[in-house]
């Protein structure tokens, strides 16, 4: 003899679990995870980003001037070097990539600290923050990102040609 099993208080309360956990709190997801992780609300946080000398400035990517033909190194010094620095200085196209040195995402992180800092300054707007003290540290980083860009311009992109600027590929502008 065959027992029938009803799945439908089954199924529907599935459904009233997924329902109600869809209706979660929102206050829970507006928290931080943790405390101890810092945002960006005043114009010393702002400025303390674009002042980071070791994150901001020390990261721009040296590739063109490895790649520069402007000075030689001795056999002693270049056997010294790792492969992905003797590739790049002799120019040899390689799939060898650095595991200490990712230029590009150096340089990006760059980008994001200034679309940061660009965010924040747009939030203050308005409310009570000194104007002036606004629009240095946005100059700042609009003049930080507008660097970084040139940089990576100049490291991964053809140099420009108007017969062809429709076809070359560019760098993502991340503006935001």
């Amino acid at each position: 003899m065959k027992t029938k099993i009803c799945l439908f208080p089954i199924g529907g309360l599935l459904i009233i679990l997924a329902i109600l956990n869809l209706t979660g709190c929102e206050k829970f997801l507006d928290e931080k995870p943790d405390q101890k992780l810092a945002t960006v609300e005043t114009l010393e946080d702002m400025q303390g980003l674009l002042d980071f000398y070791l994150r901001v400035n020390y990261k721009d990517p040296a590739a063109d001037n490895i790649c520069a033909d402007d000075y030689f190194l001795t056999d002693a010094v270049y056997n010294a070097r790792d492969e992905y620095d003797r590739n790049l200085y002799m120019r040899r196209g390689s799939k060898v990539f650095s595991l200490k040195n990712n230029a590009w995402q150096d340089a990006y992180y760059v980008v994001n600290i200034c679309n940061t800092v660009l965010d924040a300054v747009d939030k203050k707007r308005g409310k009570g923050v000194d104007a002036v003290s606004l629009d240095f540290i946005s100059a700042q980083a609009k003049f930080l990102r507008a660097r970084t860009f040139l940089n990576i311009i100049n490291v991964w992109t053809l140099a420009y040609q108007p017969s062809s600027s429709d076809t070359d590929l560019g760098i993502p502008l991340r503006l935001k």
